[in-house]
């Protein structure tokens, strides 16, 4: 599968109107103090946003659990890695 010019151009742009909406990039799409912690975080901006913002309201074991549920992959997904291992065994 190829990938366009355009779609390349597309996903950027909507990646950038992502981060503005988040707070992660100002209007003239420089980082923000926000974004240059959510930068450090291994984890996408809108989980990041939501760990650090409880940490402020004094909530941040629930939304810690939270966020490790959002960022795990869903564990009934099974790969054909898995199906041809299990064909073998």
């Amino acid at each position: 599968m190829t990938t366009s010019f355009y779609d390349v151009c597309t996903d950027t742009v909507i990646l950038i109107d992502c981060l503005c909406l988040q707070g992660a990039l100002d209007d003239e799409e420089r980082l923000t103090y926000l974004g240059s912690h959510l930068a450090r975080l291994p984890m996408d901006p809108q989980c990041g946003k939501m760990v650090l913002l409880s940490s402020v309201f004094s909530c941040l074991e629930p939304v810690l659990s939270v966020a490790a549920c959002l960022s795990f992959k869903d564990p009934y997904y099974i790969t054909l890695v898995s199906t041809r291992y299990n064909n073998i065994a």
